[in-house]
């Protein structure tokens, strides 16, 4: 079974020819795997539920490496090629260009654990110095889309309980944390106790676009009055300062699983310690609703969702049709294309 789930006939993945030489399982998706003088294809499958599909079969190019993939790409080798622009650059095949949204969180971790930090009047107040639109265009460059909680746009079940908001409201921010008590020095940045507050922001040194976003992320703190310094660390440091708790936020990006289970996000080891864990176990096990833990997430503000990224989608003109997907089924309609 090849561009979805997998799923194969019982046993068929022991199957072999005379010379006892492996043979792909029997899938029951559009395409099969198959193998012909050591060329490889999608050959159509003549046992699919939808039928007939209009390309009978589709040569697979082998790109071991990001120069083979730019040559094949260059050259028309690849007709249809996914980018999930996780790398730097965009890559893409001349043609036709469809954004696909992915089940990829980028957010901004919370140390509840610091003194500052630990109120979730502060975590909310936060929350609204952020302009998540922005964020999409100039770090991502425009290929995300704001986050209104922790599920994705694209999440149904909850389309009508997720009420966060895009842009930022430094009038409110600032309004809320001086309600908590909070004043500005002289220097217009946030004390407690005559002591200025300051803020570090962790991020990882690997990827220019999450980069760019924590110091857009630091630029709105700082203008609604909180001190915020970005941090770059390699990988290995980043990741140690996390686990030492040796942060008050931190960029991160996840990508969810299919079943939209945000248990990871709840990891003790990056330091939340908030009520709305234990809420969401209950929803986990349905003893609350998920209106009822949403509303219950945007009081606690444990973490903010900032946007879900996209990946892209690229195929040639040389192919008839117009391409969809989703972000469960990247190549939702493949067997609708055709050749010129």
């Amino acid at each position: 079974n090849m561009l979805t789930f997998p799923v194969i006939k019982q046993n068929s993945d022991k199957n072999k020819i005379e010379d006892n030489k492996k043979l792909p399982p029997t899938g029951s998706g559009r395409y099969v795997y198959t193998e012909e003088n050591g060329q490889y294809f999608l050959t159509a499958n003549q046992k699919w539920r939808g039928g007939a599909v209009n390309i009978e079969k589709i040569p697979l190019v082998n790109c071991p490496d990001n120069d083979s993939l730019r040559h094949n790409i260059s050259s028309g080798s690849v007709s249809i090629f996914y980018d999930d622009l996780s790398e730097q650059e965009l890559r893409g095949v001349t043609g036709q260009n469809i954004p696909v949204v992915q089940n990829n969180l980028v957010y901004l971790g919370i140390n509840s654990k610091n003194a500052f930090l630990q109120r979730p009047e502060v975590r909310c107040a936060l929350s609204l110095a952020l302009n998540r639109q922005k964020l999409c265009s100039e770090a991502f460059f425009g290929m995300a889309v704001p986050a209104k909680g922790p599920f994705g746009s694209f999440y149904t079940a909850a389309e009508n309980a997720q009420l966060g908001h895009y842009e930022e409201n430094l009038q409110t921010c600032i309004a809320e944390l001086e309600n908590l008590g909070y004043n500005k020095g002289a220097n217009g940045f946030f004390q407690n106790d005559g002591k200025q507050i300051k803020l570090r922001l962790l991020v990882n040194s690997e990827n220019s676009r999450r980069l760019s976003a924590a110091q857009k992320c630091a630029e709105s703190l700082c203008a609604a009055g909180l001190e915020t310094t970005v941090s770059v660390l390699g990988y290995d440091a980043y990741i140690a300062a996390l686990s030492r708790g040796e942060f008050e936020l931190y960029l991160g990006e996840i990508k969810n699983r299919q079943n939209m289970d945000l248990s990871p996000l709840f990891d003790s080891a990056v330091n939340y310690g908030v009520p709305v864990f234990e809420f969401y176990s209950a929803y986990r096990a349905g003893a609350v609703t998920i209106e009822e833990f949403l509303e219950t997430f945007y009081s606690d503000c444990p973490f903010l969702p900032l946007c879900y990224r996209e990946g892209v989608l690229s195929y040639s003109v040389n192919l008839k049709g117009k391409l969809r997907s989703t972000p469960t089924d990247i190549f939702y309609n493949i067997e609708e294309l055709s050749v010129f």
